[in-house]
């Protein structure tokens, strides 16, 4: 089993800053934390034209499938999900093959 690495791009509504993106990303790092297989989580951004890119590290690709499932569910992410532009989500995953540290 491959451990995956998950990226999410996102944009926010006009209107949303920095500083509430950071705010409410708090809750999905706690929400991450029990989700079976998560490994570690990277949050960056924006870049020059207005992307966070959101890194999430998994065991597995299925248990990073099964928590993006879930997520559009969990209450406790609505306000965090409040602030993305649907019309600005792109994701994909791919598999770790190599690491430096």
């Amino acid at each position: 089993m491959n451990e995956v690495m998950e990226l999410a791009r996102f944009g926010v509504l006009a209107g949303v800053q920095t500083e509430a993106v950071r705010a409410h990303a708090h809750d999905l790092d706690s929400w991450l934390r029990t989700q079976p297989g998560f490994v570690a989580r990277t949050l960056v951004g924006p870049d020059s034209e207005g992307w966070f890119t959101d890194i999430v590290r998994w065991r597995s690709q299925e248990q990073a499938l099964a928590a993006a499932g879930r997520i559009m569910q969990e209450p406790s992410l609505a306000k965090f999900m409040a602030l993305i532009d649907p019309a600005r989500v792109q994701m994909s995953h791919a598999p770790v093959i190599a690491e430096v540290r």
